[in-house]
């Protein structure tokens, strides 16, 4: 389903799956649809911009995109402007699975600015297949040549993606730039989980090379059962990597909140965060900083990056169930941040729900929400001593 290039004016173009037969409710279901067999376009939507002004939005809500088994390199989206103009794409609980290559594929350079949100969607059971250089798999955002891209996800599952021996890719997430452009990316209750990758990060690479700058927030998160099967020197769960030289300077940054990184591996053993910083004279750098997390086993390249503790991380085992829920006894209960009091005011940092829409605790309760994206909801019968503090 090619999308024909935008009048300078702009356009806007939303495509809405699930209606009832009367068209009066949305999303009571989704709509599916299904990759057709020889297609030239190799993309089941592609929106390309070239246009110089105006601003071009897609908007998807209530679908679901199936790669139905092909034999031949394809992807669900693929999206790309390079045309000085602004860009705005939304995927509202979407599905994007089983395509040989990338679920999403999200390209942005000469200037162009783009947003791109994701909320309540699943990329899942993508695979590589001679799909070419800088392969994300699951979701792929590159930026380049002075453009730039936020990009927001918001209770997503990005889950058993597998990608191939491109060293620029994660299997998961890929977010790159290069050339004077930025990505700005923030992930909220949201899990990466299962995915796979020859090199690169199992679950997420995030990526900066000259003059480009890559930035991630992981907030509430669970990333955890990614792999890497071959390079030792790089990360099952995240992959942070920047690299430069003289004039320019790379830049690659972190922030984890709340989140777990665990249980990831590469193919030695355990590894959950990997950080590289290849710089001459100063001309990169990657910095990690983690607040109210779980991770587990971090490597430094010769110790070049920066690693910040906020204080209150620790490495156990979460104890998470097969779909990245907490169990009974994980050390993950109570242990995060719900948010801090300053100037008299409360600032909020967990999210009021979590992946499931499950509450967290409320308004003006400082600690004792739940690391990652789940917050553990006891089973009933409840604990037995709750009897004892109603007697009280």
């Amino acid at each position: 389903m090619p999308i024909p290039p935008s009048p300078s004016v702009g356009l806007a173009i939303t495509l809405s799956g699930g209606w009832d037969s009367n068209f009066s409710a949305p999303c009571g279901s989704t709509t599916t649809l299904t990759a057709p067999s020889g297609n030239v376009e190799q993309s089941l939507i592609k929106m390309f911009n070239n246009q110089v002004g105006g601003s071009y939005d897609l908007h998807l809500s209530c679908l679901s995109l199936e790669g139905n088994k092909l034999t031949e390199p394809f992807q669900g989206i693929h999206v790309s402007n390079n045309g000085q103009n602004s860009m705005g794409v939304s995927l509202d609980q979407c599905r994007l699975f089983s395509f040989p290559g990338h679920g999403l594929r999200v390209l942005v350079t000469n200037g162009s600015h783009m947003s791109l949100t994701l909320n309540d969607t699943l990329i899942t059971d993508n695979s590589a297949l001679a799909n070419g250089n800088w392969s994300g798999i699951g979701m792929f955002v590159k930026a380049s040549s002075v453009s730039k891209i936020t990009v927001d996800l918001n209770n997503c599952r990005i889950e058993r993606n597998v990608g191939d021996e491109n060293l620029h890719g994660g299997g998961g997430i890929s977010l790159y730039t290069s050339d004077n452009a930025v990505v700005l990316a923030s992930m909220t209750n949201s899990v990466i989980s299962d995915n796979e990758k020859e090199s690169g990060g199992g679950g997420i690479a995030l990526g900066a090379v000259g003059n480009g700058r890559s930035e991630l927030t992981l907030q509430n998160c669970t990333v955890s059962g990614n792999r890497l099967t071959s390079l030792s020197r790089t990360g099952g769960g995240l992959f942070l990597k920047a690299s430069s030289d003289s004039p320019y300077f790379a830049s690659t940054k972190v922030f984890l909140k709340n989140t777990i990184v665990y249980g990831n591996k590469n193919n030695t053993g355990p590894q959950d965060i990997f950080l590289y910083e290849n710089a001459l004279n100063d001309t990169a750098e990657v910095l990690l900083t983690a607040g109210y997390s779980i991770y587990g086993k971090l490597g430094n390249e010769n110790n070049y990056a920066t690693f910040t503790d906020q204080g209150h991380n620790f490495s156990a085992d979460p104890l998470l169930s097969a779909d990245s829920h907490l169990t009974k006894g994980s050390p993950a209960i109570d242990a995060g941040q719900c948010g801090y009091s300053f100037l008299s005011f409360y600032h909020r940092v967990a999210p009021y729900d979590d992946m499931d829409g499950q509450e967290r605790p409320g308004f003006g309760i400082v600690n004792g929400c739940d690391i990652g994206a789940d917050e553990f909801v006891w089973p009933f019968p409840w604990p037995m001593f709750l009897p004892a503090i109603i007697k009280r």
